[in-house]
């Protein structure tokens, strides 16, 4: 009885890990607020993100993103001015920010690693002062193409790399590394052969009683 237990505790905490990832297979191309709403569920976005949309104002519907295999790109937008919403991410192929006319703030990103083999580029926001999100990741060099350039020009801050490295108001942490998927599988498979070695040392155990 208390092997079936187990093993019910076993398929129960697979089940949890499963239930908190959404994967949606697809790259996404949004140009309307309300078109956004068709993510809000989604964890993992096996592709990429562009936003490119005069009218999008709000990044909300992208709150519960955690990973993108692709790019995310941020293009054209004339009414938004922060990327609060995508506060979650935490891993990305590449970032592309460009021509964003009201964009004032792109801290929501300061989770988000860029990969090693991807690509940065903040380029042709008028009103963007501030690129500290990715001061941690510029002063390690562990993105591998980067691109700051022609952001706002009246106040020095995020017009290039070493603008970014030199301001003084970024507070630059090491970003902490989040498993991937690969190390959850890991951490999963870990966790199911502790439970058949329980499993198998109670048996064995009850096997030796019952020879008694």
């Amino acid at each position: 009885m208390k092997t079936k237990q187990l093993l019910l505790i076993l398929f129960a905490l697979c089940s949890i890990f499963q239930s908190g990832i959404t994967q949606c297979a697809m790259s996404h191309s949004f140009t309307t607020q309300a078109s956004l709403s068709t993510v809000s569920s989604c964890t993992t976005i096996t592709g990429s993100i562009t936003v490119n949309g005069g009218n999008i104002n709000d990044l909300s519907p992208f709150s519960n993103i955690t990973s993108i295999t692709g790019n995310l790109n941020i293009l054209n937008t004339t009414m938004l001015t922060s990327l609060n919403g995508l506060d979650n991410l935490v891993s990305v192929a590449g970032i592309r920010i460009m021509t964003n006319n009201m964009l004032t703030d792109i801290n929501a990103l300061d989770k988000a690693i860029v990969s090693g083999s991807g690509s940065l580029i903040i380029q042709d926001n008028e009103k963007l002062s501030q690129c500290c999100a990715f001061s941690a990741q510029l002063l390690a060099g562990s993105i591998g193409s980067v691109t700051i350039t022609n952001n706002n020009k009246t106040t020095s801050g995020c017009d290039n790399t070493p603008e970014v490295l030199a301001d003084n108001s970024c507070a630059i942490i090491a970003t902490p590394k989040v498993p991937t998927m690969g190390e959850w599988g890991l951490i999963n498979l870990s966790l199911l052969m502790m439970i058949i070695g329980i499993v198998a040392i109670r048996h064995h155990k009850y096997i030796i009683i019952a020879k008694e």
